[in-house]
């Protein structure tokens, strides 16, 4: 038998040796450890899945030298590779792989085109914005979705105007991200576009729409959300309140006037809050109107708000607000009219100090006569001492600024009460120092030779130096 030349032997050895690791090796053999020069051999392997395992890995060890053949992988004939590609261009980052990137955005496959569009967001390179915007014309509405996200993400103005034509997508989901970004961006360059928004057929954008114009507090948008006033849901006519309130500009009242008529009370009562942090005319025309409202928040906060601004216009509503059979609309009228010094009101005040056993409403009650200094009251006042409901200290100090000497016993005996707290003697002599009759100077000098507390001294003090002095 001829022999084999021992180098024909070993040759063959390393041929089939070769072959078997040719035909050993897969994708699922391939893994970080990999050598990274291996891995970019294996980008132009025969088999794709190879080729995509490889971009994979390589991205995610941020394998930096194999950026050169990783932009080349993304006009690769396979998709999956191409994919895997993007991927791994994105985990290097860096604004070198956005150009490669932004070229897959017109693949032919829909997942491609749709990671390319995240990826950009995720890169943060805002000159992405202009490659996006067309996107936003892409037939799939996933990959709409996605650079809509990247748009938010980029922000700027270029951003914004890319937004801007998706406000009119086919789909309500595309639109309703549109508004979103547009109202994270927070740009006023949005208005136009967020303006557009308030007529869309879908209530949640139009809601969203009227919120984000309302954090962009432009009076430029007053006439927009006033449209929505009217509008079919409760929840978008309610945000178009709130956003006119943020704007914090007058030229918002009349308009939130129309939803004083609104057949939700919780729209009606929102409004009244808004207009009542605006001074003037039309807003005291306003509240007045919903002083008589029939739901029970909104009276109460119109007749609060008409407090603190002292109109008399508001008066014959302020005086019907009285009986109301909620304290909280009859206490908060009381006060108003005590801060108008209303002697019309006196009776009425009177009869609810009288019937009234809300501890609240005892209060503004006593505040308000005192206020108005009316004597006819000082009877009532001093029978409010005698009930338990009743805050002492604030009976005295009425007395005291009506000024009756009437009221002389009753406050004597409380400044002489040692059990009674110190704030109830205190506004006692207090009041005895404001009427000035001289018969309460023995009473209040025992007071200062017996001893009380400090506060009590002080004002005891004071009050004997007001009284000697006449």
């Amino acid at each position: 038998m001829k022999k084999i030349p021992l180098f024909i032997i070993m040759i063959s050895l390393i041929i089939i040796l070769t072959c078997r690791h040719s035909e050993a090796a897969t994708p699922g053999e391939l893994n970080l450890q990999t050598a990274t020069g291996d891995l970019v051999k294996f980008l132009k392997d025969a088999d794709p899945k190879m080729r995509s395992k490889a971009a994979q890995l390589l991205g995610e060890k941020k394998a930096g030298e194999s950026l050169g053949e990783l932009k080349k992988l993304v006009k690769d004939k396979d998709s999956g590779v191409r994919l895997s590609a993007v991927g791994a261009l994105f985990n290097l980052g860096g604004k070198a792989s956005v150009p490669s990137i932004v070229s897959t955005l017109k693949d032919e496959n829909s997942d491609v085109r749709k990671l390319a569009a995240k990826a950009l967001g995720g890169l943060n390179d805002k000159t992405a914005a202009t490659a996006l915007s067309g996107v936003l014309k892409d037939k799939d509405s996933g990959v709409r979705l996605e650079a809509v996200s990247s748009l938010g993400k980029l922000g700027g103005k270029a951003a914004v105007n890319a937004l801007a034509q998706g406000v009119k997508d086919g789909d309500p989901g595309v639109r309703k991200a549109v508004v979103e970004n547009l109202a994270k961006i927070g740009d006023k360059t949005s208005v136009p576009a967020l303006v557009t928004s308030l007529k869309d057929r879908d209530p949640d954008i139009r809601a969203i729409s009227a919120k984000a114009l309302g954090a962009l507090k432009d009076k430029s948008t007053i006439t927009g959300l006033s449209s929505i006033l009217r509008d079919e849901s409760p929840e978008v006519r309610g945000i178009a309140v709130q956003a006119l309130g943020e704007i914090k500009d007058k030229n918002v009242v009349p308009a939130l006037v129309k939803s004083l008529d609104d057949s939700d009370p919780s729209i009606r009562d929102k409004a009244t809050v808004i207009i009542s942090r605006f001074t003037g005319k039309p807003a005291t025309a306003a509240l007045i109107k919903a002083a008589a409202d029939r739901d029970v928040n909104v009276r109460a906060h119109a007749v609060q708000a008409l407090a603190s601004l002292k109109e008399k216009s508001a008066i014959p509503v302020l005086l019907t607000a009285l009986g109301d059979q909620s304290p909280n609309v009859s206490s908060y009228a009381a006060q108003a009219l005590g801060k108008l010094g209303e002697k019309s009101a006196v009776p009425g005040i009177m009869d609810l100090l009288k019937k009234s056993s809300d501890q609240d409403v005892r209060s503004k009650a006593v505040q308000a006569l005192g206020s108005i200094k009316d004597k006819s009251s000082v009877a009532v006042l001093l029978d409010a001492l005698n009930a338990s409901n009743t805050r002492k200290d604030q009976v005295a100090e009425a007395l005291g600024k009506i000024g009756d000497k009437k009221a002389v016993p009753s406050l004597v005996s409380l400044l002489q009460n040692r059990a009674s707290d110190p704030s109830v003697r205190e506004k006692a002599a207090w009041a005895l120092g404001e009427i000035g009759d001289k018969s309460a100077v023995p009473f209040i000098k025992q007071v200062l030779a017996v001893g009380d507390t400090d506060s009590v001294k002080n004002v005891a003090q004071q009050a004997l130096k007001k009284l000697e002095k006449k």
